[in-house]
């Protein structure tokens, strides 16, 4: 299951601003920003989403092949993993 890094709960502090996620580091004070659909993969993982339902979602809501938002999908959570935002 992916979910929100514990280092994340006191190194980051995010908000969504006009539908889109703004992620501050408050260590380094690194600023990241996610595009919309982005941002639902964001809320998603925050609201304890798992992934094929999270892919799901936006293939629906979007009309896009589950296997192209899959990938879209993998490769956010690496950039995410990478900055140490989900586990």
């Amino acid at each position: 299951m992916l979910k929100k890094s514990a280092e994340s709960e006191s190194r980051f502090v995010w908000r969504i601003v006009e539908g889109e996620a703004l992620i501050v580091d408050l260590t380094t004070g690194g600023f990241f920003s996610l595009d919309r659909v982005g941002t639902e993969v964001w809320t998603g993982l925050q609201n304890g989403w798992e992934l094929p339902q999270i892919v799901e979602t936006i293939a629906m809501k979007y009309g896009v092949d589950e296997q192209m938002v899959r990938l879209d999908v993998a490769d956010l959570l690496e950039d995410l993993s990478r900055e140490g935002l989900v586990d």
